[in-house]
């Protein structure tokens, strides 16, 4: 057991594998001032809950109370869907969503 130990504690434990990143899923879309989201980008949506609200209830799917908990906090692009232009972000634990480009203000791949 103690040179189980000494090898874990000075050599460390083997590589891991490598996770392949996920392949991107849809288009390119445009978010508010022009930036550019597809899938993979890490997003912000810094806008107010209440533009947020007018946003999405233009085509782009309902607004549930859950969404404002993600406004100001940075989120995952899953997918980038068009007809009418979405992108599903996920928030971590506060949930996944499908949102309106134009409330991403920043994006960075």
């Amino acid at each position: 057991i103690r040179a189980l130990l000494e090898g874990v504690i000075v050599h460390g434990l083997a590589a891991r594998a490598q996770v392949p990143p996920p392949t991107p899923l849809g288009s390119v879309l445009r978010g508010a001032n022009g930036v550019s989201v597809q899938a993979g980008d890490k997003v912000w949506l810094s806008i107010s809950v209440e533009r947020a609200k007018s946003l999405q209830t233009q085509r782009h799917g309902d607004w549930s109370d859950q969404m404002s908990f993600c406004l100001d906090y940075p989120g995952r692009v899953v997918e980038t869907l068009s007809s009418p232009p979405r992108a599903r972000i996920s928030h971590g634990s506060l949930g996944t969503f499908l949102w309106n480009p134009s409330v991403i203000t920043r994006a960075v791949s």
